[in-house]
């Protein structure tokens, strides 16, 4: 593998990247510091494989989906609003389960920017496409 290039994620980052997901995924691993809001920062090297958003001028929601190099699931959501200070949240996940559970949170379904980031994650990352469709008997 290749050897980690430096770059930081900020939760007041504005600034799209011009790599896709899965291109990440191909270059190798890059170094990230995720911001939480009401935790310390999560720091990896890492692929971002996923991403989704959702909103407009007033009120925006960005999902981030991360693999490190020891293949834990990161996931960042970063949320906007005019009248409020941006929120950012994310937590390590050893188990595509339990991080599907913490993105769905107390609803019973993903959001827009969740569902987007997670498909993408699960097209762009080998060992998480069989957690790309809920499978029933």
């Amino acid at each position: 593998m290749s050897k980690p290039r430096r770059g930081v994620i900020q939760g007041d980052d504005r600034v799209r990247s011009a790599v896709q997901p899965s291109e990440a995924w191909e270059r190798g691993q890059v170094h990230f510091t995720l911001d939480r809001t009401d935790d310390l920062p999560i720091e990896f090297d890492g692929a971002l494989v996923g991403e989704g958003e959702r909103g407009n001028e007033h009120r925006k929601t960005t999902v981030r989906i991360y693999v490190s190099q020891g293949k834990n699931i990161i996931v960042h959501v970063h949320k906007e609003r005019t009248d409020k200070d941006p929120l950012d949240s994310a937590e390590v996940f050893s188990e595509p389960g339990a991080a599907l559970a913490w993105i769905r949170g107390d609803r019973t379904t993903l959001g827009i920017a969740s569902k987007h980031a997670w498909e993408q994650a699960c097209k762009t990352v080998g060992w998480l496409k069989g957690h790309a469709t809920v499978r029933v008997e």
